[in-house]
């Protein structure tokens, strides 16, 4: 798992919103391996040059990494709003752009709400 360079941006076709194709210029010709994976509009993999794709799990995805430091971050999120409702301190879960066609992000805030009671 690596992170795409702070300067990397997607260029969007605004008529078809796809991905344009074509380099990202500010690293093409990048000593850095990682800065040359996002050489173009489509990054690749730093390992086999194959295409990269984002970390995140996605259906049926058998080769979805977890991230260490993601796990902590979400366990320190996790304690925090446990010691606030045992205090208790209201807590406030916002569902983003999850929807309503799968639940599981708002079972996962329901079974907190049962917790956290």
């Amino acid at each position: 798992i690596w992170r795409a360079p702070a300067a990397f941006t997607f260029e969007i076709d605004e008529d078809t919103m796809l991905a344009k194709d074509g380099p990202f210029e500010a690293f093409v010709d990048s000593d850095n391996p990682i800065e040359r994976a996002f050489g173009s509009n489509f990054p690749k993999c730093i390992d086999c040059g194959g295409p990269a794709r984002p970390n995140i799990m996605m259906f049926g995805d058998m080769e979805y990494l977890d991230d260490d430091e993601a796990d902590a971050r979400y366990e320190a999120w996790e304690t925090v709003a446990l010691n606030f409702a045992q205090a208790g301190k209201k807590v406030v879960m916002l569902e983003i752009g999850c929807g309503i066609t799968i639940p599981s992000i708002r079972r996962q805030s329901e079974t907190y709400l049962k917790r956290y009671k």
